[in-house]
């Protein structure tokens, strides 16, 4: 289950350069980009649109219609008039930038300057505040002086109002104790005209104070003035190279995601289980190293590459007598390791003291005799073409402890070849006179695979991490799916399999062994370099 859970993380582990890379040029260009910026300074004022906050009980209508005002006045600070009432001003050729809004849930307009300098976002905030005052219907200095003449009048209409309440009570008083109808009726005329008086200045008073600027609606003032900022709001320089940094992060995992998807290449053991239908026989790790595999194996008996080999051959059951005589290698594609995996599974049987012959099977790209140091020819197409007996055609590996035939000579129809009768007098011969008989075949992306795959009692299966493709080995298992070939397992190169965590943790990969057969610690630097190769 964990290694299921870690291979959805296996791009990151794979393309782990390429993350760190990615962060570290995105970061240096955040901070290329953000380091010459100068710091960004901001200043406001505050309006407020009606008197309804020096009313103790104000009406709705006191309320309501100011808050929609907010907007038209928010709207207004944009425009050209009050921009240019605020260049000319300050004598200013263009405005920094500032914003105007209204303050949710109030009768408040709020302006906000940015400035690189601080003392002019304070300047051109306040003057922001005036200009747009300036074009409520209260902020001109003619509507000033009006403003003065209806509070002079407002004063004395009140003490007029006064005057003529008085007079009505001292009419009233003299009613009571006038006699005479005449009398009554003079009192009674000069009472009404004083009534008439009193409603007439009452409903001048109504007037004037309705258009006076203390009970107007729609007005502005200031509530709080633009202050000198001391602290730049920005630029945040350490948040913003961060920010590009995890943005270049993200985006290399996007892309190391990405290109996992458009490669189909089986990565991990776990993908190429979940793909194949059969059983893995065992795992071959990576040989770092430029020497030919025969050579390492034969130099390094005791190496893990050598102990796969073995665990291959147990696995197959060759503990006593051969289950299987004759045996073919074969994989997906070139390239896979088929031929290190027959050379090396032959070397560990003649070891176990079976009599081997190896066989260049691959008549399309031989390798076998390139990987040895042996001429390619006289070989196997030699002797089905009768230009060779068989047993002038097989050479001696006393080192190796096994026999090898090659391919000799490429022939143009090879297929036919491998399917004639001479083919199917050979796998007797030999099976005649060793005990086991080990193919390199070609890949099945050719049609000799198949034929060869007949003639065996089984096939071992190659497939090598981080090179075999999720196409050809479909392919290939639809392949031997039709054609009920016989498949004893999957060997899969280049895995790390149970076996390699047990070497690593008794500490089997820090050491070899010299020609005197002492273990020797490797260079740290060697180690790290492994070590580093491993993770990719």
């Amino acid at each position: 289950m964990n290694l299921k859970f870690l291979d959805y993380f296996s791009p990151i582990f794979r393309w782990w350069w390429l993350l760190i890379v990615c962060a570290l040029v995105a970061g240096g260009v955040g901070y290329a980009l953000v380091n010459p910026l100068p710091p960004v300074y901001q200043s406001g004022i505050t309006l407020l649109v009606g008197n309804a906050l020096d009313t103790p009980n104000p009406s709705s209508l006191e309320v309501e219609i100011p808050r929609r005002l907010t907007d038209a006045y928010a709207a207004m600070a944009l425009r050209e008039p009050v921009r240019d009432g605020v260049k000319k001003a300050l004598g200013l050729d263009e405005l920094p930038k500032y914003t105007a809004y209204t303050i949710p849930g109030s009768t408040m307009v709020r302006i906000e300057v940015t400035d690189t300098n601080p003392r002019r976002a304070q300047a051109v905030a306040t003057e922001l505040g005036r200009q747009l005052m300036a074009q409520s219907p209260g902020g001109t200095t003619r509507d000033s002086e009006t403003q003065a003449f209806l509070e002079e009048q407002l004063h004395k209409i009140a003490d007029a109002i006064s005057e003529t309440e008085q007079d009505i009570a001292a009419k009233q008083e003299e009613m009571a104790t006038a006699e005479g109808a005449s009398a009554i009726l003079s009192l009674q005329a000069d009472l009404d005209a004083l009534n008439n008086k009193l409603a007439t200045l009452q409903e001048n008073y109504a007037r004037l104070l309705a258009s006076s600027q203390s009970n107007a609606i729609n007005t502005l003032r200031v509530v709080e003035e633009a202050t000198l900022p001391t602290r730049p709001i920005g630029p945040n320089k350490v948040l913003d190279v961060a920010a590009a940094t995890l943005g270049g992060l993200i985006l290399a995992t996007l892309g190391a995601y990405g290109i996992e998807y458009l490669d189909d290449r089986l990565k991990t053991e776990t993908h190429i289980q979940h793909l194949v239908h059969y059983s893995l026989t065992g795992y071959i790790p990576t040989i770092y190293t430029q020497e030919n595999p025969v050579t390492y194996l034969r130099k390094r008996p005791r190496s893990p590459a050598a102990d796969a080999f073995r665990s291959i051959r147990n696995a197959l059951g060759y503990l006593a007598d051969a289950p299987y005589r004759t045996l073919l290698v074969s994989s997906a594609a070139a390239g896979e390791g088929k031929s290190t995996v027959a050379a090396g599974l032959a070397i560990s049987l003649a070891q176990a003291g079976y009599r081997v012959i190896l066989v260049d099977a691959d008549l399309r790209a031989p390798s076998l005799h390139t990987m040895l140091g042996l001429p390619q020819k006289p070989g196997l197409s030699d002797v089905l073409q009768g230009k060779i007996p068989l047993a002038e055609s097989i050479i001696m590996l006393e080192n190796l402890g096994i026999d090898l035939l090659t391919s000799g000579d490429i022939p143009d129809q090879s297929t036919e070849l491998l399917a004639s009768r001479a083919m199917q007098t050979t796998m007797a011969q030999l099976g005649q006179s060793y005990d086991v008989v080990v193919l390199d075949g070609p890949p099945f992306a050719v049609p000799d695979a198949v034929v060869l795959a007949r003639r065996v009692e089984g096939m071992l299966w190659v497939i090598r991490v981080g090179y075999s493709r999720r196409t050809a080995v479909k392919y290939m298992q639809e392949q031997i799916e039709q054609t009920l070939v016989n498949v004893l397992g999957v060997v899969i190169n280049c895995g790390r399999g149970p076996r390699a965590h047990y070497y690593q943790v008794y500490g089997y990969h820090g050491y070899y062994q010299d020609g005197n057969g002492r273990e020797r610690r490797k260079p740290a630097f060697r180690r790290l370099v492994e070590n580093l190769r491993r993770t990719k």
